[in-house]
Formats: structure tokens, sequence, C-alpha cells
């Protein structure tokens, strides 16, 4: 790591982590991307913001994709809030205005993947769902509801194992979802599932919290 104050002002970035997530990627289609620049950096700032990395990376351990809610409408009861890459990029966001950086006048938007579910019903943890005295019926209806989530290598596949999925959680109206270490079943309810494109303000001052659910704006909302 660099000493405070030798690094000259540095632009910063992000896609929202697709790198880390998506196989297909390489180093041409990264080139091919469109990054904003959201603030300039003095060295000392993006020290204290490595610092800060390191140890949100070690504490922040844990990875959902879903957040589930019992309805669509506002105020409505969250079971689950999802914890992924934008979550991350939010408070990375949040933690730079804190130290003081100020950000352009860029949009920034966001994917959020929503289901919605009656009561979720806890079902175990690891040990005693696929241990030696596990539940082996549940284990695997489990790994065959999640089959069909692995990455695809055809577009035979993808649309086959779309189909899966579209019976088990749509038609079946069942999802298994995996959280704090423990395999929960969810009793999906309409409208199923929510796809939507969030812009999120930049923070403008300590006063202006990211993570504010006031905040949120959703454009291009699909309901399955």
């Amino acid at each position: 790591m660099q000493q405070a104050g030798l690094l000259t002002p540095l632009e910063i970035g992000c896609y929202e982590g697709n790198a880390c997530c998506l196989f297909s990627l390489s180093c041409n289609t990264i080139q091919l991307l469109r990054f904003s620049l959201p603030s300039p950096l003095p060295g000392a700032m993006f020290n204290q913001m490595a610092k800060w990395v390191d140890y949100d990376n070690r504490t922040g351990i844990y990875y959902e994709t879903w957040a589930v809610k019992d309805r669509p409408e506002e105020g409505a009861m969250v079971w689950f809030e999802a914890y992924e890459c934008s979550k991350f990029v939010l408070r990375l966001y949040q933690k730079l205005a804190d130290m003081g950086a100020v950000f352009r006048k860029i949009q920034t938007n966001y994917t959020t993947l929503t289901v919605f579910s009656g009561e979720p019903i806890c079902l175990g943890n690891e040990t005693s769902i696929f241990g030696p005295q596990g539940n082996k019926t549940l284990a695997l209806a489990i790994r065959d509801f999640y089959s069909p989530f692995a990455s695809h290598h055809s577009i035979k596949e993808f649309f086959r194992d779309f189909w899966r999925i579209f019976i088990e959680v749509i038609m079946k109206r069942q999802f298994y979802l995996f959280y704090n270490l423990e395999y929960w079943f969810l009793p999906v309810k309409f409208p199923f599932v929510r796809l939507a494109y969030e812009e999120i303000p930049l923070p403008g001052s300590k006063a202006s919290r990211l993570n504010s659910p006031s905040q949120r704006m959703s454009a291009n909302t699909t309901l399955l």
C-alpha cells in the first residue's frame, strides 16, 4: 500500500461487480464496458478507502442475491434483505462521502431481484440437512431446485433451465433460500418475482444516507 499523500488524485469507477460473477467476461469484453467516474480521490483518501475495503471484506462475509418481501407495495414486510455486489458499492460510496469525497452529478443504476413470499419456514442448516444424519429427501429437493441456476453453456440449456425455474417458482410456488447459514422455504405468492432497475442517488452529504429506502426510485420494473 502506498503511503498517504504519495498518490496523485485518482478516478474511481465500478461496474457493480459483474466481472466477479460472469465467467464469460474477458479482458477484451471489459474494455468495451462503459465506466462512469463518480469522484476524484487524493492519495490519502485512497489509502483510507483501501483499509476500509479490507475491513468490509473481512466482516461482510455473507452474499445474497435475492430480497424477499410479502408484497410489492410500499411498507411491505421485508423477510430478507439482499446483500450483493451493489450493496458493497453503496456502502463504499457512503464511506467515501463520510471521508469528504465530493461526487459528480452522474446517474447510478442498480438491478435488484425480489421474491414475494408468505412467512418463510426455517428448514435447518447444512449439517442438519446434508450431514450424515440429515434429511436426504429435503437435501435432494434443494439440490434439484438450485441446479437450473447454474451457469449455462448454450442457448438450449438456458431455455431448458429457465423453464424448470418457471415450473418451480411460478407453477409450484416454492423457493429455497440460503441465508445466514440456514436454509429457508419460501411459499411464493403473486406477483412471484420482480426485476427492478433502480436509480439510487450518490451521497451529497452525511445527512443524505444512500441506504435509506425513501431515496430509492424503481424504473423498468418487470413482474413475473
